[in-house]
């Protein structure tokens, strides 16, 4: 609902944004002769009147075929997230399915995060000896040399 509201200010925003380019481009002053004195422009007196702007019809129909346009990629893209949210709880009910066996998955998977963490100890110690092995037969070398 709050990227609806969004939608709306951002349209409001733009339709507020047009009107006081337009304003501006009205009463856009040539010369001097014609501009307003400086005294009655920042007086607080003034009453501020609103203006209902008039638009073409194509930019009207224009607006309202990307507001429509935006609307229907919103709502594919709503029933695209609810469709991979009921994939992704399929998947995470999947092991469980069984609450009596969910057990024997979970302590499948920790004997097989220990065995890992023990086979990569023991690859981590051949490295080593592999290491110090390289450093021996380099220094054996550099002696000869």
């Amino acid at each position: 609902m709050s990227s609806e509201s969004t939608f709306i200010d951002l349209e409001e925003t733009q339709d507020l944004l047009q009107d006081v380019l337009a304003f501006l481009d009205d009463n856009s002053f040539s010369d001097d002769a014609t501009a307003p004195p400086a005294s009655s422009s920042m007086g607080g007196d003034c009453v501020k009147k609103s203006r209902s702007r008039k638009y073409s019809p194509v930019y009207d129909r224009c607006r309202r075929e990307k507001k429509k346009a935006e609307r229907q990629a919103l709502v594919s893209q709503v029933a695209q997230y609810e469709t991979e949210l009921e994939l992704l709880r399929a998947q995470k009910s999947v092991p469980g399915t069984d609450s009596k066996w969910g057990w024997i998955h979970v302590a499948t998977e920790e004997e097989k995060r220990r065995k890992a963490e023990e086979i990569n100890r023991q690859l981590r110690g051949i490295i080593a000896l592999q290491l110090n092995a390289i450093k021996i037969l380099h220094g054996y070398m550099s002696q000869e040399a």
